[in-house]
């Protein structure tokens, strides 16, 4: 249900990953005080940022595989192989799975 949870295109498979790293992170946010009002603040100010990176870096990718021309789609294929080779651009768009939440229950 990641993709579902987060409003998510499907293209990094990633919302899972993101879905159960906000929901580590928000249990670990809830336990720390009774105050849910508080923790819930806590915990989108936290995590929001990630959450909206991956929804970016989805939607983008989504666009570059998908609004080619067709004579011009052997070139996206080319150009995708390339950007997928590149550890700058694995990092970019892979950096959810580096993203831990901190904390204990």
């Amino acid at each position: 249900i990641g993709d579902a949870a987060h409003g998510m295109s499907p293209n990094l498979g990633q919302a899972a990953c993101v879905a159960m790293t906000n929901a580590v992170q928000l249990a670990i946010a809830a336990a720390k005080t009774r105050n849910l009002d508080f923790a819930l603040r806590g915990w989108e100010e936290k995590m929001r940022p990630m959450t909206d990176r991956v929804q970016k870096y989805s939607r983008v990718y989504g666009r570059v595989g998908t609004q080619w021309p067709k004579p011009l789609l052997d070139t996206r294929s080319a150009l995708v192989k390339r950007f997928a080779k590149s550890r700058r651009v694995q990092t970019a768009i892979n950096f959810a799975a580096a993203n831990y939440p901190g904390g204990h229950l």
